[in-house]
């Protein structure tokens, strides 16, 4: 479905990413993980078109998005939960979902999904008419997810979803994304809770200063000496 080859960006002098070259198939969830610095938010935003190549090629269904802005990814079928969230603050919680619907054509089904996405995250129907702003991190972090959802995306591009939240709340993000490997959804995931990570995907990936260092079945990765020690604590 998503395959990047030898992707290259660089920050003035900065290398970020070296020649990354990666594949997600369809109704798989691939993760990757790594430390702060090495890259892979930059790898997230060149998916989505955030970000200006130096080199290398990013082809989704068979089709090269390279050069492609990031709307026309988005009416493609890529969808993004950022780091931050990125919530329209000032927007209720139902408005913010809505807009997740924006590039939809089927409009007999958004009520639909909207009634499964407070299903899937029953706070959110508790606070369809507050201030995005208003909520709390937790409840900030379910809503970009089922904004995200709100698209019906083909593809979920998942960028640190666990960041600073309460490990009760990391415990529902990651149910939620184990619900949706179930059910089919292909989700490439970033994030620096290796153990959750990896019991969640399919496959994995390592990424240091810019460059892919490890790749392979999640389980075979888990088991890795250097994965162990730093990234599961040994």
């Amino acid at each position: 479905m998503l395959e990047i080859a030898d992707l290259r960006v660089s920050y003035g002098k900065i290398s970020a990413l070296k020649g990354v070259s990666l594949r997600v198939e369809e109704r798989q969830v691939l993760t990757l993980i790594g430390a702060n610095g090495a890259g892979k938010t930059t790898i997230v935003r060149s998916i989505m078109g955030l970000q200006t190549l130096g080199g290398g090629v990013i082809r989704f269904l068979g089709e090269d998005i390279s050069n492609m802005k990031p709307s026309k990814r988005a009416a493609r079928g890529i969808a993004i939960v950022p780091e931050g969230r990125q919530l329209f603050s000032d927007f209720s919680v139902k408005e913010n979902l809505l807009i997740g619907a924006f590039f939809r054509r089927d409009r007999g089904r958004v009520g639909r999904d909207l009634d499964e996405i407070c299903e899937i995250f029953p706070v959110l129907k508790q606070r369809q008419k507050q201030v995005a702003r208003t909520l709390s991190g937790g409840e900030g972090q379910m809503l970009a997810i089922g904004r995200a959802l709100m698209s019906n995306p083909k593809l979920i591009l998942l960028d640190e979803p666990s960041m600073g939240l309460m490990p009760a709340v990391v415990n529902v993000i990651f149910d939620v994304i184990g619900r949706l490997r179930d059910q089919g959804k292909t989700i490439f995931l970033v994030e620096q809770n290796a153990g959750k990570a990896l019991e969640v995907s399919q496959m994995a990936a390592l990424l240091e200063l810019g460059e892919i260092v490890l790749w392979g079945d999640s389980r075979q990765v888990a088991r890795d000496p250097k994965i162990k020690e730093c990234y599961l604590g040994g």
